[in-house]
């Protein structure tokens, strides 16, 4: 009866060992599966997604140390493309708002020196001012997150 019972735990205890192993294994699996994943949302300039998945990988994964690395830089490089795009989209929108604010302040001088301003002119050319400071302060800080972004790319480049 004894050495059933020695039988009995040593397959508890062999069966408790393969569950880890393969558990451990499966989180592995499960890190290839995201990187890749993330992989394909940066090539479908998808960074949001690919962020996310990346995010989700070093929450769920902490003992993948190769795919952790590799989503590491993954992860710069997304955000990077991520920053570069909103740049993009925000050096086209002050653009825009510049040229709107040149053609209102314009027309607002000249009414002015005729005397025929509008208080409601006057009211969205200033408006109009305001719209254009809140994108250069979004622009601004874009810029210095790229920055930043960039001396981070550099330090590990460097290690």
């Amino acid at each position: 009866k004894e050495s059933k019972m020695k039988n009995f735990r040593y397959l508890i205890a062999m069966s408790v060992v393969v569950c880890v192993l393969s558990c451990a294994d499966g989180r592995e699996n499960k890190a290839k599966v995201l990187l890749q994943e993330a992989q394909t949302a940066i090539s479908k300039t998808d960074y949001d997604r690919a962020l996310s998945l990346i995010d989700s990988l070093r929450k769920t994964c902490p003992k993948a140390i190769e795919e952790r690395k590799s989503a590491l830089i993954l992860y710069q490089q997304a955000y990077e493309k991520k920053t570069e795009k909103l740049i993009q989209n925000l050096m086209s929108e002050l653009d825009k708002v510049n040229d709107e604010v040149r053609k209102m302040e314009t027309v607002s001088e000249r009414h002015k020196s005729e005397g025929v301003a509008t208080a409601n002119e006057l009211s969205a050319l200033t408006t109009l001012r305001l719209r254009r400071d809140s994108i250069q302060a979004k622009f601004d800080a874009a810029c210095a997150t790229m920055r930043l972004v960039h001396k981070k790319i550099a330090e590990e480049r460097g290690k």
